[in-house]
Formats: structure tokens, sequence, C-alpha cells
């Protein structure tokens, strides 16, 4: 794994702005994500780096399936009531992450929802600034109702992202 960026969020840091978390995935990391690289890489050296010609070969591109399309219907007014919408930059990066990671997770839908719960988490949830109101209250619960519709995990990053975001209400 390459790190581009990283920031540690404090009472120090300013918010990333929405034009910035459209063109990345922001990727937060808890100590099980911790202990789990440092025994995949076991200490060792990152290896040898990653070409541009050899990351777009390995890029894929196509349509968001009905599944997917279905999760973001359903999941727009609740978005739009905690003050997010899914941009056209979103929505074609989220196209091209999951039509290359969905093959490498597994086959068929449960991969591609598993693909969909990780950008949920990583573009769209991380542009939800504060949950304060009733309303807001309820629509993170109508998508938290959405999200375990979807993945028959006990954990996700999207349900994780909604856990940070309440322990902020």
């Amino acid at each position: 794994m390459r790190f581009v960026g990283t920031v540690n969020f404090d009472e120090t840091t300013k918010r990333l702005s929405p034009r910035l978390l459209d063109r990345v995935n922001l990727i937060c990391l808890n100590d099980s994500i911790r202990a789990r690289t440092q025994v995949a890489t076991g200490g060792a050296d990152a290896g040898k780096g990653v070409t541009a010609s050899a990351y777009a070969s390995w890029r894929k591109e196509s349509p968001l399936s009905a599944n997917v399309e279905k999760h973001l219907a359903d999941l727009a007014e609740p978005l739009r009531k905690l003050g997010v919408i899914v941009s056209p930059r979103v929505r074609s990066a989220m196209r091209r992450y999951i039509a290359t990671a969905a093959p490498l997770i597994g086959s068929g839908e449960k991969a591609e929802n598993i693909a969909f719960d990780e950008q949920l988490a990583q573009r769209v949830l991380s542009k939800v600034r504060t949950v304060t109101s009733l309303v807001q209250k309820k629509a993170l619960d109508e998508v938290a109702g959405i999200v375990d519709g979807f993945r028959d995990e006990s954990v996700s990053p999207s349900g994780a992202a909604i856990e940070r975001l309440r322990a902020k209400e």
C-alpha cells in the first residue's frame, strides 16, 4: 500500500474541502487495519514502485450495475438530508473502483457490495461534516439501515464511518 498523502485529524486540523474529497479516497485507519498491515508486510520493505502504465493497466472501466444504482438511489434522499450529494466525479471514481476491486474481492453481488461499501465510506460519508439536527440523525440511521441491508458482515468501512459520525453528535 502506498500513501500519496496523509493527515492527522485533531483540534488543529482544518476541514478538508468538498472539492478535495471529490478527488480522493479518504481511508481512516484504525487499530485492526494497522495490525493487519503490519502482519501482512512483516516489516518488510515496501518493494518496487508502481509505474503509471502498470497502474493504468490494472484499472477497469464498466458502468455501475443495477445493484449499485439501486443502492445509490436508496441513499440519495438520506444523504441529501446530511448535506451530501454523489457528484458526477464521485460516481465516475466509484464506477472505476468497483469495476477494478470487485473481481479482486470475489464474484457477484457480494463482492460488488463490499467494494461499494468501501467507496461509500471513502468518498461519500467522508463529506458529512456534522450530525446535529433530528432530521440529520434520522437520515444517518436510514443510511445505516440501508448499509446493513446489503452488507452481511458485521464490520464495514461505511459502518465504521457512521459510528465515527455518531460519536461526534
